[in-house]
Order: structure tokens, then sequence, then C-alpha cells
């Protein structure tokens, strides 16, 4: 009897155990078909040599609505990996969903397996649900460029013994003989400095001179001044007269500064110069006799005398 109820409370429990896995059913496949993100890691190359280069990508792939965060794309270092370089990969759209993610160059210059870091992707679903998305791990086998059965390299040759022993007063001779023949070469370039004959400049000739622009220039000089405005009518002519023995003086090489008026017409004699000579000589006597007889003209014949000296300066060319 007792075995008969046991019987029966099996078939109990198994009837209770497959109804409830039936109620369950329809959510175990509602959580099957839900979309989720997937990441992954992929290289190029699963064995390199030795400081070679390789192609490392993060692939992320995300259904519609859900948000990723991808981790930052590494500048110098990728765990033990060295970066040449990373940028990022432009997001495409696939089966309704974003592809995203970035790819690196990178090298190792140590032989043996290295591991790639694994990558952490941070997700966002539709319902604002936070989650974390991880890439596989991944390791790459590094060899050497070398070969390892190699067996023709041949060792290193020992050092070479000196057959005799090294002649340490000679070296410290040597030494000694450099040392002072530098010593001296320093003397000798500083002897040579201090004791060499500095050259004088030769003075070149003195510029040529302009005695029409010189005396034009002087002229406007004295106009500008306005001597006579002021009623300053002998410093007016005397500037005037001076003006015109310098001309003289300068262009036909008479030193009129230190002649009276006749001397200087005595001196200018050439026939090619009387008629010019006589103009500049007849205003330098009409300065002279207000410079020393006091004759004072009027303001008209002043400032005329300005005009009258440029044109005989200028007929004197």
């Amino acid at each position: 009897m007792i075995h008969v109820l046991s019987i029966q409370k099996r078939y109990v429990w198994a009837g209770l155990t497959l109804l409830v896995a039936f109620c369950l059913l329809p959510s175990a496949f509602a959580l099957a078909a839900e979309p989720s993100v997937t990441t992954r890691a992929q290289v190029n190359r699963v064995q390199i040599t030795v400081g070679d280069f390789m192609d490392y990508e993060l692939v992320v792939n995300a259904p519609a609505g859900f948000a990723v965060e991808l981790p930052a794309i590494p500048t110098s270092s990728l765990g033990e990996w060295e970066v040449r370089e990373c940028a990022d990969v432009p997001a495409v759209s696939i089966d309704g969903g974003t592809q995203s993610g970035w790819r690196c160059t990178l090298t190792i210059w140590e032989v043996g397996y290295h591991a790639l870091p694994t990558q952490i992707v941070k997700v966002v679903a539709p319902g604002g649900t936070a989650a974390r998305a991880t890439t596989q791990p991944l390791s790459i086998e590094v060899v050497s460029v070398l070969d390892a059965e190699a067996n023709n390299i041949k060792p290193l040759k020992p050092q070479l013994p000196m057959s005799e022993q090294a002649n340490y007063l000679l070296i410290i001779g040597l030494s000694l003989l450099a040392v002072l023949l530098a010593g001296f070469l320093v003397w000798a370039i500083m002897y040579y400095r201090s004791h060499r004959q500095v050259p004088v400049p030769v003075a070149g000739p003195p510029p040529v001179r302009d005695p029409v622009g010189a005396a034009l220039a002087e002229l406007d000089r004295v106009a500008r001044m306005d001597l006579v405005a002021q009623n300053r009518m002998v410093d007016h002519y005397t500037l005037i007269a001076d003006v015109l023995r310098t001309f003289i003086s300068d262009r036909y090489s008479v030193p009129a500064m230190e002649r009276t008026t006749s001397e200087v017409r005595a001196a200018l004699t050439h026939p090619s110069v009387i008629q010019r000579r006589d103009f500049l000589l007849t205003l330098l006597a009409e300065a002279d006799g207000v410079k020393f007889a006091r004759q004072l003209p009027s303001s008209v014949a002043a400032i005329a005398l300005l005009d009258h000296a440029r044109q005989a300066i200028i007929a004197a060319r």
C-alpha cells in the first residue's frame, strides 16, 4: 500500500513540473529572441615576427535603439603592445542596426605568447537598462627573426690578447707632449693677435661737390629765414654775398672768400666766363655795398636779389 502511494506521489510531482515548464516556455523563447549588442576583437595575424606590424580591430554591432560607448582609443600602448597608429572606423548600418569601432596598428619587441587586453563596451538598452559587453580574449605568438633550428651560427671570438705590455711611460709622455703643443698653439695665436699691425684705412677721395646744387640749396635756406620781413637787411645781403663767393670758389677754383670783388674780377679773365662773370660780380658788388657801406635797399630790391642770384648761378653752369 505504501509503495503504491509513493508511486502516485512521483507521478503527481512529474505532472506539476511539466505544467510549470509549459507555462515558462513562452517567456524563455521571448528572452532568447530579444536582440543584444555583440562585440568582438579581430586581428589580421595570429603569429608575427618580433617588431612586425599587426592590425587589431574592435567591432561593435548594436541593434536599433541601443546606445553604445566605445572604450577610449589607445594612443601609445595597448597592454604590453606598442601602438603605432589608431583611428576610428566609420559607423555603418547593418541589418537595421549600427556597426562601429576603431582600428590600431600594433607591434611588440619580445618573443613568446602575448595577450591582448579585453575591451569593455558600455551598453544602454532601449528601456534604459545599462549593461556591459566584452570582447573575447586573444593571444598572439611572437617569434624571433632567427631560425630556431639554425646550427651554423658561429660564436663570438674571444678578445685578441696583446703580445706586449702597454708602455705607460710612453703614453704619459705623448699625452704631455700633446698638451704642450696645444698650449704653444694657443699662446702663438694670442701673441699674433696682440702684436699684429692694424691696417690704417685709406681715406677715399672727397665727395664731388655740385656747386650749382649747393648754391641753390643755400639760397633756398636764406629765403626760408625771411630776414627781410624781420628788417635784417644787412644779414640778408651778407648771406647772399657768401653764397655767391662760395659758388665762384667751387665753380671756377678762385678763392673768392679771401678776395675783394675787384680781385675776383681780375682772376676771371677767360673769354668763356666774362659774360657770366659780369652778372655774378654785379650782384656781388650790390651785396657788398649793403654789407660794408650800409646802403640799405628796399624790401622789394632785397627779395629780387634772391631771384637774380638764382638766375646768375643757373646761367653759370
